[in-house]
């Protein structure tokens, strides 16, 4: 394996939300962009997805360039955590309108 996507309702049934991890040893090579483009495609239509939230940390700009490519839209900042960030770290939020979903058909 060499990465994942996830969708799923945020905590407490919140809106949809995705995210992806890709072993440091590939990234740069286009995997997460075209995946992530069949997923979201397939997930959104499948489970009737209008929008979709995002975000990454602030100091990770490529997962953002890899949203922008798929057509997510900036709407803000805050603050968040993963697995891997146990303290509150500033992440960049972004949304997903099926329509605007880019990348490959």
């Amino acid at each position: 394996m060499i990465g994942t996507l996830y969708m799923g309702a945020a905590p407490g049934g919140g809106p949809a939300t995705c995210a992806w991890f890709l072993d440091p040893a590939h990234w740069g090579q286009g995997y997460v962009a075209e995946a992530a483009h069949a997923f979201l495609a397939d997930t959104m239509d499948r489970f009737g997805i209008a929008t979709l939230w995002a975000d990454h940390f602030a100091d990770n700009p490529a997962s953002g360039r890899v949203m922008e490519k798929l057509g997510f839209v900036r709407t803000g900042t805050g603050t968040g955590t993963s697995a891997a960030r146990l303290e509150p770290a500033p992440i960049v939020v972004y949304r997903l309108d099926r329509a605007n979903l880019k990348g490959r058909p």
